[in-house]
């Protein structure tokens, strides 16, 4: 038996004789329709970290600030020895100019691209300035900072 609703809302009986609808389902409709960019865009070679600015400028910020933890406990405990700046003084450094620096360096890197239209470092001078913010952090580590 088989419901079906009339035009006043309240349910009619078919005995039973209702047909199954044979007809093809409906085509369905695109949620977003995704299209590749239009031609010209010249595509980057290389190794895909350095071809935006976030890329390494996040992946060191995230490495620091995981190892900078335990960096931070053994010059507290005495292990690492003497820094160039003492105890909390040299975290607040670090946290500012390293992890901070890192992160607002990589936002910037690509976000400037968008908002200026100007291209920013890539290749080269990307790992360049992701090698000079690294050695940075190393000589930090030191007393001759």
């Amino acid at each position: 038996m088989t419901v079906r609703k009339t035009v006043a809302a309240a349910p009619a009986y078919d005995g039973g004789d209702a047909r199954r609808d044979l007809s093809p389902p409906a085509k369905p409709i695109p949620f977003i329709v995704l299209q590749e960019p239009a031609g010209g865009a010249a595509q980057r070679r290389g190794f895909a970290l350095w071809q935006l600015g976030f890329r390494p400028f996040y992946l060191l910020a995230g490495i620091f600030g995981a190892l900078s933890i335990a960096l931070w406990a053994a010059q507290f405990a005495g292990v690492l020895g003497a820094t160039y700046l003492p105890g909390p003084a040299w975290h607040a450094h670090e946290m500012l100019f390293g992890f901070a620096l890192a992160v607002i360096v990589g936002f910037l890197f690509t976000a400037g691209r968008n908002w200026s239209g100007q291209p920013t470092p890539h290749g080269a001078s990307l790992a360049a300035l992701a090698t000079l913010w690294l050695a940075a952090r190393c000589v930090a580590l030191t007393p001759f900072g």
